[in-house]
């Protein structure tokens, strides 16, 4: 059931409060679905040196990333959902749970068309066309305080 999934992401993507998170279910039709699919391929250390790749499916922004695409997200007619005090929630499609590859593939093109000229979306296709976003600034390192799940030994 994908539209469990999609709920399911969306209560961990509260739980963890990504600055930038996404959910991109790809379709296995050989070189027609291959730059959607390849578009979802986001490694961290990429994202940090290269800025952001795409918009998926479903896509989450912490408060920075918000702030900063706001204007854009307006311009392509996307309509965030604020999940958290941090977190917002951003669906290319109505029910994207539903969606076809048609459909879900033309409008990442039509979203990213205009995200792109944020500045903030670099180029991370294989060496040597990489490129830097021209206003990319990587992500500050989140230092959390967790507890140890680790069992203490009993040191005897």
């Amino acid at each position: 059931n994908y539209e469990a999934l999609y709920s399911f992401a969306s209560r961990v993507a509260c739980l963890i409060e990504p600055e930038f998170g996404v959910l991109h279910p790809i379709w296995a039709l050989g070189n027609k679905s291959q730059e959607y699919s390849e578009s979802g391929l986001m490694r961290a250390m990429d994202v940090q040196k290269y800025g952001l790749r795409s918009f998926c499916a479903r896509t989450w922004l912490g408060p920075r990333l918000g702030n900063l695409l706001g204007e854009k997200l307006t311009e392509a007619e996307l309509k965030p959902k604020t999940l958290s005090k941090t977190v917002q929630e951003i669906d290319l499609l109505e029910n994207p749970w539903l969606a076809d590859f048609k459909s879900m593939s033309t409008r990442r093109k039509q979203v990213m068309n205009i995200m792109t000229t944020s500045g903030l979306f670099g180029v991370h296709s294989p060496l040597p066309q990489r490129k830097k976003a021209e206003k990319w600034e990587p992500f500050v390192p989140v230092q959390r305080r967790t507890k140890s799940i680790r069992p203490r030994s009993s040191g005897g």
